[in-house]
């Protein structure tokens, strides 16, 4: 099989952590034998003003298993949604311009994709529209949190270029009661395929080890955050639940505008995604308070490495979270956050319970079974045109 993976961003060698989580899956199927091609259209001129969003127009990235993935990125030109005049629609342009670029490239490989692949909703509508003019079977995958990515959109249009869809692969069960209900797409079309993590990456290791590798307290209870450093992670809401539970040792991994300040953090900042594991599995329980979600990676991480996890009541975590590892709160509710760690750090019996619970469940979440998955469901709702 031969797969075209159509996004807005992919991680480079200046900036390895955007976009992780499409790479996981175009990697996976790049290891299970699929010629992978991904297409990832950068505006003109940006790497002028930030170089960390430099992309070269082509390179070769490889897996962790040494198969081979061809990054291609074509410029094309992008303005902010307007209208010049009244009538100049530079929305359109946008629009146009990123659509012949992704044609352009596809035209020019030596051989023709079999399935057009893309993530985000933005994505979706350009391959939809791409998919119909050059006869390629076409899906998108919704993982946003809300339909930010076509925000601004025009309604109708949005609505025929995701209409020209063989399929739309949700991350959950909200996510796909968000496009029936916003009509966007048929339901009889939308598959749920919750996010997976590498198992051979994401386990449980040795925690006093890992605490002594990294001077972490050898018998301390500690908390760990995984996400963005915004207020809708709620990074800032973990450190205060955390320091009224009695200034609990924290180690915050992420980056943002909202970073966390106490003398209880032991570790803040941005990590390579194969170090993560091991400061997870430092940790003794996991809190995310996030307001909204697609289908929330870190979680499932933390699961894998044997973190009780204390988190959102909304539906978002539904289909990933249950009462038998999970203790969920009101997101912006710090005292409920507050007391949960508490009963995790003065039950400590339940709390291995909770951890093997945990390991035991992020099983169902695995990334080689949700790519087998959604291959099938591909090819399914290909043979049914």
């Amino acid at each position: 099989m031969n797969i075209c993976l159509v996004t807005n961003n992919y991680p480079t060698p200046n900036n390895p952590g955007m976009f992780v989580f499409v790479d996981q899956l175009a990697s996976t199927w790049a290891d299970m034998g699929i010629k992978m091609t991904v297409i990832c259209p950068r505006p003109r001129f940006v790497e002028y003003f930030d170089k960390k969003r430099y992309y070269k127009k082509e390179w070769v990235k490889k897996t962790q298993k040494g198969n081979s993935i061809t990054v291609l990125a074509p410029r094309y030109f992008r303005f902010s949604d307007s209208k010049i005049f009244g009538f100049i629609n530079t929305q359109k342009i946008s629009y146009n311009s990123f659509q012949r670029a992704v044609i352009k490239t596809i035209n020019q490989l030596a051989d023709k994709p079999d399935i057009l692949y893309s993530h985000f909703l933005s994505a979706g509508c350009h391959v939809g529209d791409t998919g119909e003019k050059l006869g390629i079977p076409a899906f998108c995958a919704f993982g946003e949190s809300m339909l930010w990515s076509i925000k601004n959109w025009d309604e109708k249009m949005v609505q025929k270029s995701l209409g020209k869809l063989n399929g739309i692969v949700s991350v959950s069960t909200e996510n796909k009661r968000i496009l029936v209900d916003n009509r966007l797409f048929r339901e009889k079309d939308i598959g749920v395929f919750p996010n997976g993590v590498d198992h051979s990456l994401f386990c449980q290791g040795d925690k006093q080890s890992i605490r002594k590798k990294y001077g972490f307290p050898k018998d301390a209870f500690i908390g760990a955050f995984t996400g963005s450093f915004n207020d809708d992670k709620g990074v800032l809401r973990a450190q205060e639940a955390a320091v009224k539970a009695g200034n609990i040792p924290m180690i915050f991994i992420g980056g943002g505008a909202c970073k966390p300040e106490g003398s209880n953090i032991l570790f803040s900042g941005k990590l390579q995604h194969e170090c993560i594991p091991e400061y997870l599995s430092a940790a003794d329980f996991f809190i995310l308070p996030t307001k909204a979600e697609g289908c929330c990676n870190a979680i499932i991480e933390a699961m894998a490495c044997g973190l009780p996890v204390i988190s959102a009541k909304g539906a978002y975590n539904d289909d990933i979270l249950s009462e038998a590892y999970s203790i969920r709160t009101d997101p912006t509710d710090i005292e409920a956050m507050a007391e949960a760690i508490k009963t995790l750090r003065d039950h400590p019996d339940r709390r291995l319970e909770m951890s093997a619970a945990a390991a035991k469940a992020s099983m169902k979440f695995n990334i080689a079974d949700r790519a087998s998955a959604i291959i099938e469901f591909m090819q399914r709702k290909t043979q049914k045109g």
